[in-house]
């Protein structure tokens, strides 16, 4: 029985060391350490579905392309999303306003860093929703922006919603953040302008 209790005070303090050794290296990495009292996964809430668009292209093949048009349907909780989601055509008009891009209408890149960094959107602001704290300031420049357009993989990826909600959260308006629902994906596979670094 002794031997069972020892084994047990062990174990315990082990893991007491544990808890006390990742606190402190978390607390050593600076700027870059995990916020422990942030939830990472905030809920998306639900808002109520939009009467289904109805299709305007005279080219029916191009009207029914995903992310091609306004007529194009989100998949998943992109239709479920409080906010304005942006199909192809849209982005690339606003993308090709130069006077407007970077300044009025500005770019965030929801994607981790590796993805962000072999290519990304040209003047887009990286913004992983994850690790919302590190990117906090940078994004804050950006607060009286007219648009933000999110972007992650496209498809089914989730990021830019969990990006406009932690915008939202750090003082941007509902009425600023879209979401390009086509993503980095269709914005490749269109061939549009590509660059890479930081």
């Amino acid at each position: 029985m002794r031997e069972i209790w020892r084994t047990l005070y062990g174990a315990f303090f082990l893991l007491i060391l544990g808890c006390v050794v990742g606190l402190a290296a978390n607390g050593a990495r600076g700027r870059g350490q995990i916020n422990l009292f942030h939830s990472y996964m905030p809920s998306v809430t639900p808002a109520p579905r939009p009467a289904p668009a109805t299709q305007t292209a005279t080219d029916p093949q191009a009207a029914s392309e995903p992310g091609h048009g306004s007529a194009a349907q989100p998949d998943g909780a992109l239709l479920d999303a409080p906010y304005t989601l942006l199909g192809f055509d849209e982005v690339k008009a606003i993308y090709e306003d130069e006077a407007r891009v970077g300044m009025l209408d500005v770019f965030f890149d929801a994607r981790d860093s590796a993805p962000y960094r072999r290519s990304h959107i040209p003047t887009a602001v990286q913004f992983f929703p994850y690790d919302s704290g590190f990117f906090a300031d940078v994004a804050l420049q950006y607060l009286g922006a007219e648009r933000i357009i999110i972007y992650c993989n496209g498809g089914q990826c989730e990021d830019s919603i969990l990006a406009a909600q932690e915008l939202e959260r750090l003082g941007f308006l509902r009425a600023q953040l879209h979401i390009y629902k086509g993503g980095w994906e269709e914005w490749h596979a269109a061939g549009m302008p590509l660059t890479e670094g930081p």
